[in-house]
Order: structure tokens, then sequence, then C-alpha cells
């Protein structure tokens, strides 16, 4: 069995645990830090239109995260985020948030999509829950 390092990565990843490789990459997983973050801190935790509320009250639900292009080893990434549903569950709303992350150079390099559960943001005006398969 081989030797594990973080993230999941092996003796054969080094790439991905030892700064000084010559072909040194963050790991993929990377990808969701920075959008976690701009979500967490950037909307949760200032005021937003709509958007009000505090962190005791979310549930992170889901989240998927594509890669358009592999991440850079440094770089200045921008993030465009975008609220594209908001479900009313009566109790709850569900918050979708996509949050789409640039390099320097204006390439996109992924999109992530989270889903929250905000608790007692029910009756919000949201779409109404979607059926449930």
């Amino acid at each position: 069995m081989p030797l594990r390092a973080g993230g999941g990565a092996g003796t054969r990843d080094l790439r991905f645990v030892y700064e000084g490789h010559e072909d040194f990459a963050p790991l993929p997983s990377f990808a969701v830090v920075p959008a976690l973050n701009v979500v967490v801190m950037e909307l949760a935790m200032r005021e937003n239109p709509g958007l009000r509320f505090g962190l005791e009250r979310l549930l992170h639900c889901s989240q998927t995260t594509d890669f358009v292009k592999p991440w850079p080893r440094a770089a200045r990434l921008r993030h465009h985020v975008s609220v594209p549903a908001v479900w009313d569950r009566i109790k709850y709303a569900a918050v979708v948030t996509r949050v789409r992350t640039f390099d320097e150079a204006g390439d996109l390099l992924g999109v992530n999509e989270m889903t929250m559960t905000v608790r007692g943001a029910g009756g919000c005006g949201g779409e109404p829950a979607r059926p449930r398969s």
C-alpha cells in the first residue's frame, strides 16, 4: 500500500505535497477553498440585500466543482459571485451560489456551485420548493 500524504496524494504525487518540486501544483481540491471563502466571508458575514443571515443558520448542503483549466502554482485570483436560485422551502430557504474563478489574465479557471440551507429563512419569496424526486 503506498504512503499517503495530504489530500490523498501518494508518493507518486509529490508535486502536490512538496513545494520544492519542479512541477509543484496545488491539489485539485484546493479550488473549493477560495470559493467557500468568498461565499462564507463575503456573502454571509457582510450585509447583502436578501442574504442577511448568520453562520449559525447556515448548512452547506452540496457542492460541485468544474475545472476549466489547471490552476497555476501562484496567482492573484478574481471571483465573480452570483446567486442563480433561491428556493423557498417554507421553514428554510435553499440558496444556490455560483463562484466563477479567474486568473490574472482573465481566463476562467473553474466554477464552484454550492447549495446552502438557511434555517428560518423560509417565506423569502423565492421560487417554490421543487418537488422531491
